[in-house]
């Protein structure tokens, strides 16, 4: 499981929501086949979910799933040929 690093401002989580960011980024990575050597893209997906977390959203799986969801609308709203 991939620990999240704070990215630009320093956040304080307590273990038990950084555990959970952890699970969500990997759940979500995984899902998305994003391997650990595409550090662009995992650092893109772990700044969404430090940023729910931030807003209160302690849960792995709504975490992730969350994630996803804007993901899917986001692709969704691309222009289709």
């Amino acid at each position: 499981m991939d620990r999240v690093v704070a990215l630009g401002k320093v956040d304080a989580f307590e273990p038990e929501v950084i555990d959970a960011m952890s699970v969500a980024i990997d759940r979500v990575c995984g899902s998305l086949h994003v391997p650990h050597s595409a550090v662009g893209a995992r650092g893109l997906i772990a700044r969404r979910v430090m940023e729910l977390a931030r807003h209160g959203e302690r849960d792995a799986i709504r975490l992730s799933e969350a994630v996803l969801g804007e993901l899917k609308r986001q692709f969704e709203e691309l222009p289709h040929d």
